[in-house]
């Protein structure tokens, strides 16, 4: 058994059927360890089953070819609303950008404006492929509020700016498409 367990990982028996596994457990006498696994089709026994680790991650053998017992498709980490309300993510029209010369890789300072509630904040991005700094101020981005402080080098960032690094690693800014009260929380 080389594979190792995707737990929330969303996993498709070889008969066809979708389970998610939702964790591991031992068996109190044996201490085996068992996947605590959930049905995602309707049928008459229920949601939650458990099966041996061992049995759960093995292959078998169908028409003379190898196959996984349950074949992960998907390995995103699931999260509950919860989760999700935890991150503070705001609005927040940029006030000043200047170079950081400090910066391990090409970064600006950014001076952001989230509001009365929040106050002006500042965040270091690595921004300086598509975005000049004089296009950027009076510019909305979406930050997010509820982070620890970071300190690089020199500079202490108290948000972090959020975009879309792409394949060359540079970053593509997340903006509404329309003017948003600072401050403003996405829901």
């Amino acid at each position: 058994m080389s594979r190792e367990l995707v737990i929330d990982g969303l996993y498709r028996h070889y008969k066809g059927n979708l389970y998610r596994a939702r964790g591991l457990c031992r068996h109190s006498e044996t201490l085996e360890e068992l996947v605590h696994y959930e049905c995602l089709y309707k049928n008459d026994l229920g949601g939650l089953w458990v099966r041996p680790k061992e049995m759960f991650l093995s292959k078998i053998t169908i028409d003379g070819k190898e196959v996984d017992r349950f074949e992960l498709i998907d390995e995103r980490p699931r999260i509950e609303w919860s989760d999700f309300e935890k991150v503070d993510l705001r609005i927040g029209t940029i006030l000043e950008a200047e170079d950081f010369p400090e910066a391990r890789k090409p970064a600006y300072k950014l001076k952001i404006d989230f509001g009365p509630e929040l106050g002006i904040k500042k965040s270091s991005a690595q921004i300086t492929t598509h975005y000049t700094k004089e296009e950027l101020v009076g510019t909305q981005i979406l930050a997010v509020a509820n982070f620890p402080e970071k300190q690089i080098g020199p500079f202490r960032s108290e948000v972090l700016t959020t975009g879309f690094v792409l394949d060359d690693q540079s970053v593509v800014l997340i903006r509404p498409t329309q003017k948003v009260p600072n401050g403003h929380k996405l829901r």
